[in-house]
């Protein structure tokens, strides 16, 4: 029995043998190609070649631009102007002869201050007592965000802290980064921690409706 047994194992050896000799050359096959494959990467990563480029160019490339006879597309004249400087001529050419004007035309520059200013409020608050029972009132602006007043009565407006909560969760960026961005852009000095006590107060602001 054991005889018969020797040569069906023996079959059954030869072709796993068999087997693993082609898995391994499938292996080694596509190991060669993965390392040629690295090899052309590596060579395209070392040529002068344009930035973010996508391979080989076309055959027929579009032209660049826009077609012919699009609209140009120019930025609007704007409807305000808010100073007028002139630009004016020298009074002579660089050859000694004099200049003559023969027409003005106009350029436009649309910019923002810096550092863009801020506006500073005062509010007088008038305070007094109930002539009956003597409790003490305090007047309110509907303007005023905060009733402190003394050491607690400078307080930053709601729309420079709109603004940084914008730039917080909207752009993502440090309360540190966006105390640095008011002092330099408007001049305007504010400590991390005011920035994270008004987030604190929107948040509980917001409450109502993120439960709803």
């Amino acid at each position: 029995m054991r005889e018969q047994e020797a040569p069906q194992n023996l079959k059954e050896a030869l072709e796993i043998i068999a087997e693993m000799r082609r898995v391994i050359q499938r292996l080694e096959k596509e190991n060669t190609e993965l390392k040629a494959q690295l090899e052309a990467a590596r060579r395209a990563g070392k040529r002068q070649a344009t930035p973010f480029s996508k391979g080989a160019l076309k055959d027929n490339p579009k032209t660049p631009g826009q077609k012919a006879g699009h609209a140009a597309v120019n930025r609007a004249i704007p409807t305000r102007v808010d100073r007028v400087l002139k630009a004016e001529l020298p009074a002579k050419c660089e050859c000694g002869g004099r200049i003559v004007e023969d027409e003005i035309r106009q350029q436009y520059q649309v910019d923002i201050p810096r550092p863009i200013p801020t506006i500073v409020t005062q509010f007088e608050v008038s305070i007094g007592y109930c002539a009956v029972c003597g409790k003490r009132h305090q007047g309110r602006h509907a303007e005023q965000t905060s009733d402190g007043l003394g050491a607690a009565g400078v307080q930053i407006g709601p729309n420079a802290l709109a603004w940084a909560a914008e730039l917080k969760h909207g752009f993502g960026i440090s309360y540190g980064k966006i105390a640095a961005v008011l002092g330099k852009v408007c001049d305007l000095r504010v400590n991390r921690s005011t920035l994270v006590r008004s987030d604190e107060r929107i948040a509980i602001q917001l409450l109502p409706t993120t439960h709803n």
